[in-house]
């Protein structure tokens, strides 16, 4: 595609959500897609490790996997089992700002899959709070602790953060989940899961005045919360000089990493911050696979872009070839990201990574879960119709806007660098 045909993807494209708000709070949208009998449920909770406080770390993942262990109506494991029955498949995941239950199903039992999540919002029991503590103490140590790559990630955030919430785990520090108690994951569900602070997506073979109907029955006599959502009050103060750590572990695995302060999703230059990162990174055509992998010195490399409600991070991981330093992965990279400094991009490029972007957000809505997914995590990070309002703030970027936004984020005031290297 070409600049032009580019724009014209995106004024002519828009996904059409049907929304309602329950007196309660609880935000509904629908997706209508009649193309299979077959329908996606999303339950989406405003609450995240972002949401967590110190000694408490890893609350937010460890509910997760308890809202699966039956209520005062249902018994352990009942919601995945009905799902797999109906030949159904669902999932869950913990964010730094959200929670997320999704399944799967026959668009025939989408009230049934509504009932059980209006059901698990007030009346979960926890009955088995010790056994999946200990599940996620060992997924922990597996992902983490016994991990080079978790480990490098782990360290590089904390160090980057000096003061967000950011800087912790999503999974918890392995100290505050020992130490963990059933009445702090009670107190956590009744805090932050209620409607006012929770999102409802249904997309796929079915009717909004329908869901929306169903909506009212199951969910409409949940009391909203009677005291506000607790505030995330700490903001990040600005980094006023590279911050650099060196980590011995693991014979015979190198990693280096920097990571860069960068805006929250809903900041005017956020799109720009976007576009660089997919120049930087994404994928085998990008500047840092050419000039790392390409050239034999690296074996992987890979970008993280977080977007968050709160100013995150762009990261960059390197793995080097044997016998590649340190210092050579830094000086290749950093000659990369002071190019996109001094020069625009050209336009070949430029259409290059627009036809990619803009390819990579409508094919995220060919699925029935990719379009509750997509659509659910733009409102929730920017607010109602975000999504399509994101394909109209792309046509704003230009080469330049890019180039100022690597002047503004990619400098070395804002850089936060982690080696590790074998133990000797």
């Amino acid at each position: 595609m070409t600049q032009v045909s580019v724009r014209k993807v995106i004024e002519t494209y828009k996904i059409e959500i049907k929304r309602h708000r329950l007196a309660n709070g609880l935000c509904v949208l629908v997706i209508e897609d009649h193309s299979a009998p077959l329908a996606s449920v999303q339950m989406w909770y405003k609450v995240g490790s972002r949401n967590e406080v110190t000694g408490k770390t890893g609350l937010a993942h460890l509910l997760e996997h308890l809202m699966f262990n039956g209520t005062k109506r249902f018994p352990p494991n009942y919601y995945s089992e009905l799902v797999s029955m109906f030949g159904g498949y669902e999932n869950a995941y913990t964010s730094k700002d959200v929670t997320t239950y999704w399944a799967v199903i026959p668009s025939s039992k989408v009230e049934t899959l509504l009932e059980l999540e209006a059901d698990r919002m007030v009346n979960c029991t926890f009955s088995n709070f010790e056994e999946e503590k200990s599940v996620v103490m060992e997924e922990r140590r597996l992902q983490y602790e016994n991990n080079p790559y978790g480990m490098f990630w782990e360290y590089l955030e904390a160090l980057a953060f000096t003061a967000h919430p950011y800087r912790r785990p999503v999974i918890g520090w392995m100290s505050d989940l020992e130490k963990m108690e059933l009445d702090d994951v009670l107190e956590f569900y009744r805090t932050f899961y209620r409607p006012d602070n929770a999102l409802l997506a249904v997309s796929g073979d079915v009717e909004s005045e329908q869901v929306f109907s169903w909506a009212e029955q199951y969910f409409g006599d949940i009391e909203a919360g009677e005291t506000p959502i607790p505030e995330v009050r700490t903001v990040e103060p600005p980094q006023v000089g590279e911050k650099r750590m060196k980590i011995r572990r693991w014979n015979g695995l190198r990693i280096w990493g920097a990571a860069f302060h960068i805006p929250k999703f809903s900041a005017e230059d956020y799109p720009e911050v976007a576009i660089m990162a997919s120049l930087i990174g994404a994928g085998k055509s990008s500047r840092l696979h050419k000039a790392l992998v390409d050239e034999g010195l690296a074996t992987e490399i890979a970008i993280q872009l977080d977007r968050t409600l709160d100013p995150g991070l762009l990261s960059i991981e390197a793995t080097p070839k044997k016998g590649v330093s340190f210092d050579k992965i830094e000086e290749v990279v950093f000659k990369e990201l002071d190019r996109l400094k001094d020069e625009p991009v050209s336009d070949r490029e430029f259409t290059k990574i627009m036809n990619s972007i803009v390819s990579g957000l409508i094919f995220s809505q060919e699925s029935i879960v990719g379009k509750g997914m997509t659509i659910a995590s733009f409102e929730v990070l920017d607010g109602q119709d975000a999504f399509n309002r994101w394909l109209q703030r792309l046509l704003e970027v230009t080469p330049e806007r890019i180039r100022k936004a690597a002047q503004k984020y990619l400098v070395e005031t804002n850089r936060t660098v982690v080696m590790l290297e074998p133990s000797e």
